[in-house]
């Protein structure tokens, strides 16, 4: 009994000990976004490195290591900088053929926008200062709008997340429109509507170190540390005296038991 009470404390200080151990964050993440990544990681304070990712049968799929303290960090850093992003998957899934049966041609033209729409997206977010864009393109079927009678205009609409500047953009608006112009049959610029939206990235707002509860493993932000500290404290509590208690009723029983003999 003894040596499991040691074995058992000497377990939770060498999972506590593991500080410098690298978890992953991401996976099949193509080179270029990897290297995004990496440096927006690193502007955040947050030490990571890349490998490949061998569970992918490519040379352009890589994995992003974080160490385990900076785990909850760089989980906020891509939730609010929407990385990595999964564009490829969904193209190769529109343009593949499913089932036995012709697709409707609104169906299919609404396939072909969205196919457009996503390669104009990884075309966007190439351009200097871009963190992600959005494009919608509406291209009008030619047989319904002759059923109603009424000849309708393709559009588009494009929302860009950049990163703020003190001087001019570093992208041109002109020159997006006239790339989902060109991409977009009978599409006048005029029609293409861009919002810009500036994403304020902070490296204040990113780079807060978890928090370890000693003597575990857990990591907790430190605005939640205080309520994490009192829970667990809590619930060893109870268990402390929930072992009393069955501690004392297996002693009386046993003392029951010698007494009757």
């Amino acid at each position: 009994m003894i040596r499991k009470i040691f074995f058992f404390i000497a377990l939770i200080f060498f999972i506590g000990g593991c500080d410098d151990a690298k978890v992953e964050v991401a996976n099949s993440v193509d080179e270029n976004q990897s290297i995004e990544m990496l440096v927006l990681f690193e502007d955040a304070g947050i030490s990571a490195v890349r490998e490949f990712d061998r569970k992918v049968n490519s040379k352009n799929s890589y994995r992003i290591l974080v160490n385990k303290k900076d785990y909850h960090a760089s989980i906020r850093v891509m939730h609010d900088l929407n990385l990595p992003r999964k564009r490829e998957y969904e193209i190769e899934k529109l343009t593949s053929q499913s089932g036995f049966f012709p697709q409707s041609q609104s169906l299919l033209t609404l396939k072909y926008d969205r196919v457009k729409a996503l390669k104009l997206e990884r075309q966007i977010e190439a351009l200097a200062g871009v963190l992600d864009a959005r494009v919608a393109i509406y291209s009008p079927n030619i047989r319904d709008s002759k059923i109603r009678e009424k000849v309708e205009e393709p559009r588009a609409s494009v929302v860009i997340r950049h990163f703020p500047t003190k001087v001019d953009l570093p992208f041109s608006l002109s020159s997006i429109r006239q790339m989902v112009s060109l991409a977009v049959n009978n599409l006048p610029e005029e029609q293409v509507a861009i919002e810009l939206v500036p994403v304020n990235f902070s490296k204040k707002k990113h780079s807060l170190k978890a928090s370890k509860i000693w003597p575990f493993s857990f990591y907790i932000d430190k605005n939640d540390l205080k309520l994490a500290k009192k829970q667990i404290y809590m619930a060893l509590f109870f268990i402390f005296v929930f072992g009393l208690f069955v501690g004392a009723m297996m002693g009386f029983i046993f003392l029951y038991k010698k007494l009757s003999t």
